[in-house]
């Protein structure tokens, strides 16, 4: 796995942790200001109650997930419109490799998760009628015992909320190779870095490095190093494209005046830094 492409799973799992402690917090405090309600004439305790949330609940998941799939199409479809003007609006370069498009998929199943929560309740009560009602009340008394219609629009507008703050993080991680010199702005970076062609001090390259988890992993990268004593690699390019890599290390040598050396095997910390 290539720093990348773990850049990517490290948001996703920062993400679901986030929406985790949400959730067990969110419903902490619905216990206490919002505590479900039984209603005697609805019957939701028993053998034959738990038989027929079985039945219902099989329902409500593909619901869900429907809601999921469509709110997150069309969402992803929103992103990459975005992601193509925001691309349009930088400035003009030789080369540009913007976020890749996992990025952009994983908000939108977020996103579409999100609103799919916000819309779910009063989706079903639509198209089940009173064994909607019955639905709702059994999972929130024996289930979440809170009122989950508002659980659920709780946690949809949190990742939704979610999904707002990262998108912007993302769109405006890129690099770029412009005719001025090379430039990086990382995920987390408010600017942009920009390196002058002449502060590329050389690049390495090698079709081996060692993994975190000491393996040797069989797989060309470059590294850049500058005068300054920092270095890029170029398996972090938004992109993720691995012969993109290629393309940016040959031209940032030419650029340079440098030659790409080749060495037998990069250690964990020439890659993963």
């Amino acid at each position: 796995m290539q720093p990348e492409g773990l850049k990517v799973i490290i948001i996703g799992v920062i993400a679901m942790a986030l929406f985790g402690a949400s959730f067990v917090g969110y419903i902490a405090h619905l216990k206490r200001v919002a505590p479900a309600i039984s209603d005697p004439a609805l019957q939701v305790t028993g053998a034959d109650a738990d038989k027929r949330f079985a039945k219902l609940d099989g329902r409500a998941n593909l619901y869900f997930v429907a809601l999921t799939a469509c709110f997150g199409v069309v969402t992803y479809l929103a992103f990459d419109a975005i992601h193509a003007l925001r691309v349009m609006l930088l400035p003009q370069a030789v080369m540009t490799f913007p976020i890749s498009h996992a990025f952009l998929v994983l908000a939108a199943m977020f996103a579409g998760a999100g609103v799919a929560c916000m819309v779910f309740c009063a989706w079903v009560r639509r198209r089940w009628g009173e064994d909607a009602r019955w639905y709702i009340s059994y999972v929130s008394v024996r289930r979440y015992k809170c009122d989950y219609e508002r659980l659920c629009r709780g946690l949809g507008t949190a990742l939704v909320v979610l999904v707002v703050l990262m998108l912007p993080l993302g769109l405006n991680s890129y690099v770029q190779v412009r005719e001025s010199g090379f430039v990086i702005h990382p995920f987390f970076a408010l600017r942009e870095q920009v390196h002058p062609y002449a502060d590329i001090n050389g690049i390495a390259t090698s079709a081996k490095f060692i993994a975190p988890n000491g393996r040797i992993r069989h797989e060309r990268d470059y590294v850049v190093h500058f005068k300054d004593g920092t270095r890029w690699v170029a398996s972090n390019l938004p992109s993720g494209d691995v012969y993109d890599r290629v393309q940016v290390a040959e031209t940032l040598a030419k650029k340079a005046g440098v030659t790409i050396i080749e060495v037998p095997i990069f250690k964990t910390s020439d890659v993963y830094n």
